[in-house]
């Protein structure tokens, strides 16, 4: 149903799933943030945690990464960059590489390459590993700043940390 962009169908069996007293487990109630978000209620998928806390369920990366995900894709950088600050500061994550990605990525989208970079600083003093991907992302945005000279200097930087760069890294246009 998600796949054929059924969202409000996905949603209206989330909700008789919930009142029938069916198991709701983690992996459901992302698929259910997840619809909110792709429906432009993101008040309804931070609503959805409160089910995590009443049942007792953990919350997980992919909860929150979903979120971001989906701000991010409706234009509210400021709340996306709100909320991941606060899962880092208050220490209920440790953003994970698609985390970082989905932030750098969203960051980049809307010309925000300064902190696109920040970010990867950032990450690179944790204990998050850095991929292609990462190095990518932020690659293209300083490329389409036409900051050619500083993205020359990253690529040649993860090289130099033993990360292979991968066709997209060559093909960043």
């Amino acid at each position: 149903m998600v796949n054929m962009k059924h969202y409000s169908s996905v949603v209206s069996l989330f909700q008789q799933m919930l009142k029938s007293g069916i198991p709701i487990d983690g992996f459901i109630l992302s698929i259910a943030i997840n619809n909110y978000c792709l429906m432009h209620r993101f008040d309804c998928g931070f609503l959805v945690l409160a089910i995590y806390l009443k049942k007792g369920i953990p919350f997980n990366v992919v909860t929150f990464s979903t979120l971001l995900r989906g701000l991010f894709a409706d234009n509210k950088i400021k709340d996306a960059v709100n909320l991941f600050k606060k899962l880092v500061r208050e220490d209920i994550f440790e953003p994970n590489e698609v985390m970082y990605s989905i932030v750098m990525n969203g960051l980049s989208k809307m010309g925000h390459t300064k902190k696109t970079l920040d970010l990867l600083r950032v990450m690179e003093q944790g204990s998050t590993k850095h991929n292609a991907y990462i190095y990518n992302i932020v690659i293209d945005a300083l490329c389409k700043d036409r900051m050619i000279d500083d993205a020359i200097s990253l690529f040649e930087e993860m090289k130099q940390k033993g990360i292979p760069p991968d066709v997209v890294t060559y093909f960043i246009d």
